[in-house]
């Protein structure tokens, strides 16, 4: 008995802890992760769309010759356009790894014209789908501690989060 005590009791909760911190290392690197894809894909949308903007982006050169402007504008335009398909990929493969999480993205990947088209509403629903989970987290957090007594007061726009919130300035 006193070998039990001695010996295998402190190795066990050794263990116990050991696998503990493992299995919570885990989980926060895996909802890490899964928060790194939909950030990557709330970037590679806006920057798609934003690289819409630069299309019209020659101007101020009025006054260059016809020739020169138009072959200067050309080339901007050109420069602009494969800048802004290769941004319209960049989200579709953004959007094809946040679509093993949540396949409600599926509708927005499959027309690489739907980024271009839809930009607001795929940002509107990522935005919402980081704001859940980071709410889920939250509340499986909140599952663990003991409540605290809060007096009653009706909720304010800051306790809606991200998800309530419009991405369009207005």
């Amino acid at each position: 008995m006193d070998l039990l005590t001695s010996v295998v009791v402190p190795l066990a909760s050794i263990a116990v802890g050991a696998a503990l911190t493992y299995w919570l290392n885990v989980r926060a690197r895996k909802a890490s992760h899964v928060e790194e894809l939909i950030n990557d894909a709330i970037g590679a949308v806006a920057m798609e769309e934003a690289s819409r903007s630069a299309i019209t982006a020659a101007q101020g050169v009025e006054h260059l010759p016809d020739a020169e402007r138009m072959a200067l504008e050309y080339s901007v335009i050109r420069a602009a356009i494969e800048n802004h398909n290769v941004k319209n990929m960049l989200a579709r493969e953004a959007l094809a790894r946040v679509m093993v999480i949540d396949q409600g993205v599926r509708r927005y990947y499959y027309e690489p014209e739907t980024i271009s088209q839809c930009s607001e509403e795929i940002l509107d629903y990522l935005l919402r789908l980081r704001g859940d989970r980071g709410r889920r987290r939250s509340v499986a957090r909140l599952r663990h501690e003991q409540p605290t007594e809060q007096p009653n007061r009706r909720p304010s726009a800051d306790d809606r989060g991200p998800a309530q919130h419009s991405t369009q300035v207005q």
